[in-house]
């Protein structure tokens, strides 16, 4: 396995290795090492070697010395195009990259990184490093209360106890017509306030299976999958309970 020089460079007031505490230098490494492992891997199946290796800390302000094998040295260079403004951060990341800045920011640090490949990056950089809204794939339930128009819309009920209106094509609201009232589930593109979690706006491209089950039928349902098991569950309640809230 190849490894790259990396150096990160910590400035601030009362930034010395023997004024920083160790809480706060291993929170710091271990956010910035969870954002290159997803920068690397958005897959998000890290392999077991690929980790920061710690090699000294340096006198001065506060330096600290690592390796960094070849993977987690692309993401640095990933991160920084990202702090540049010259490449989106990808959603699987977003939060991470909050997180490292949000703790920068708020002990008034700023971080240098150089090393083999990646020139110099600086946290907080010129620009913001997460943008104010995130963009992903997933999927809502809820009751089709209106669906079709001139623009084909749905207008799903009970998502947080809300209504919402999802675009979707005219083919999809064809088949959506025939579940008019019914609890239904579709999957598609949205995207969110990145600060509040507000859906902003979503579009549906697949009508899911999902049908809303009685309570008794569920239970039925159960009960004939979990066969002679069944009769071993010494507390119903509390069984479904457990199920209801995961």
């Amino acid at each position: 396995m190849s490894l790259k020089r990396l150096e990160i460079h910590i400035q601030g007031p009362h930034v010395r290795p023997d004024q920083v505490p160790v809480r706060d230098l291993f929170a710091f490494l271990d956010r910035y090492e969870k954002l290159l492992k997803e920068l690397a891997c958005p897959d998000g199946k890290p392999g077991p070697d690929l980790y920061l290796r710690l090699t000294g800390v340096k006198e001065g302000s506060l330096c600290i010395e690592c390796v960094a094998p070849d993977e987690l040295q692309t993401a640095n260079k990933t991160l920084s195009e990202i702090v540049k403004g010259s490449a989106p951060p990808p959603p699987n990341a977003v939060r991470s990259l909050n997180d490292l800045q949000r703790m920068v920011e708020k002990r008034g640090w700023k971080v240098e990184f150089t090393g083999d490949e990646i020139g110099t990056l600086s946290i907080p950089g010129e620009k913001r490093l997460t943008p104010t809204c995130i963009e992903g794939e997933t999927t809502l339930y809820g009751e089709c209360i209106q669906v079709g128009g001139k623009e084909a819309r749905l207008k799903l009920s009970g998502y947080k106890g809300k209504t919402l209106t999802i675009e979707i094509s005219k083919e999809l609201a064809k088949e959506i017509g025939r579940h008019l009232y019914e609890e239904i589930g579709v999957c598609g593109k949205g995207k969110w306030d990145f600060n509040t979690g507000t859906l902003l706006t979503f579009r549906a491209d697949k009508l899911l299976p999902y049908r809303k089950t009685p309570l008794d039928s569920a239970i039925e349902a159960l009960q004939k999958t979990a066969g002679p098991d069944w009769a071993k569950i010494d507390d119903i309640d509390k069984f479904l309970r457990s199920l209801w809230c995961e």
